[in-house]
């Protein structure tokens, strides 16, 4: 599985939002929250803050889908962020 996050979030109306990036606001999310699997979240909050893709295998793919469904984010980014995933 690849996610590659490093755009802008694309709002209702098709037209990308200027000054967002979907890594970014990932990714500060996942820094600013508490898991088990805190070194693993980190690590890829990281590798998105700065560009970079993910990929992951099944289970961590599982875990990526699971922390973005469980996220405080509102549904437009979730939806984006999803919609990211290469399966």
């Amino acid at each position: 599985m690849k996610v590659n996050l490093n755009k802008s979030v694309v709002g209702l109306d098709g037209q990308e939002i200027q000054q967002t990036n979907l890594g970014q606001i990932l990714a500060n999310n996942l820094a600013s929250g508490s898991n088990p699997n805190h070194q693993k979240i980190t690590y890829w909050a990281v590798k998105l803050y700065d560009g970079e893709q993910l990929d992951l295998d099944p289970s961590d793919g599982l875990i990526f889908e699971e922390l973005v469904n469980n996220s405080n984010l509102t549904n437009l980014v979730k939806t984006r962020i999803i919609e990211s995933i290469e399966r």
